[in-house]
């Protein structure tokens, strides 16, 4: 389960990664408003949860359950992190 969990915290920044390196666009925003920052950061960021997504299934397609466990454990935690950030920040 610990294994699952540390991958779980490291997939996102990387895939968040790999879109950006394929999607540079993404970092070419001009000056808009902390709202409307805000909301980008937190899509994006929901974007790079998606490896956390096919390391799930992948574990349990193997039958890694504890592994499996801390993915979504992790994914969980980034959960309440965007939630908590969506309707609590207020510029």
């Amino acid at each position: 389960m610990i294994l699952g969990l540390i991958v779980g915290i490291l997939l996102p920044p990387l895939s968040l990664f790999l879109v950006l390196s394929f999607k540079p666009e993404l970092l070419a925003v001009g000056r808009i408003d902390t709202t409307s920052m805000m909301n980008l950061i937190l899509q994006i960021v929901s974007i790079g949860l998606l490896g956390n997504g096919l390391a799930f299934f992948a574990g349990l397609r193997l039958n890694k359950d504890y592994f499996s466990k801390g993915i979504l454990s992790s994914s969980l935690i980034f959960l309440v992190i965007i939630v908590a950030f969506k309707f609590l920040y207020k510029p």
